[in-house]
């Protein structure tokens, strides 16, 4: 082997390793989670009071990625785009208005004014902070509070990877 191909071939494997040595996610809804903590209702519906059973958050679109490099300098991607869909109707419910807790860990909650967001009349919220956030975040959550004429609901959205 020549002194040239010998130095070729160690670049070329030195540079696999340093390639290999970054990390990322998914960027898929299997690192979608959620769960109905508390629906309110003001007025008596027929049938009964919706429970949270009766609620299903379904993701449009989630993106949920980081990128490190081998000085685990990271970027992350982080935005999402979530509807309420109520099993007993069949149908994607409209909003008055969408309150948006969002946090860079796993317990959201209404105390986090400093990521606050509101939506009026939707079917659709979206959150996140879009791409390229300088470092990782792989514990992210949001609350969502969803108001409509008769009542409200609320939902806890994380990262697959929050307890």
């Amino acid at each position: 082997m020549t002194p040239f191909r010998a130095v070729s071939l160690i670049a070329c494997l030195f540079g696999l390793a340093i390639f290999s040595s970054g990390c990322s996610t998914v960027a898929t809804g299997d690192t979608f989670r959620y769960g109905f903590s508390d629906v309110r209702s003001n007025v008596p519906s027929p049938g009964g009071r919706p429970t949270p059973t009766d609620f299903q958050l379904r993701a449009k679109s989630w993106k949920h990625e980081w990128r490190c490099n081998v000085f685990d300098t990271c970027d992350t991607d982080f935005l999402s785009t979530v509807f309420v869909f109520d099993k007993r109707t069949g149908r994607q419910l409209n909003w008055n208005r969408v309150e948006v807790f969002l946090k860079d860990d796993c317990n959201a909650s209404l105390d986090d004014r400093g990521n606050y967001k509101t939506v009026t009349d939707a079917e659709v919220v979206s959150f996140g902070w879009g791409d390229n956030r300088k470092g990782k975040y792989e514990h992210v959550s949001a609350l969502l509070v969803f108001y409509a004429d008769w009542g409200s609901v609320n939902a806890h959205v994380r990262t697959i990877v929050c307890p």
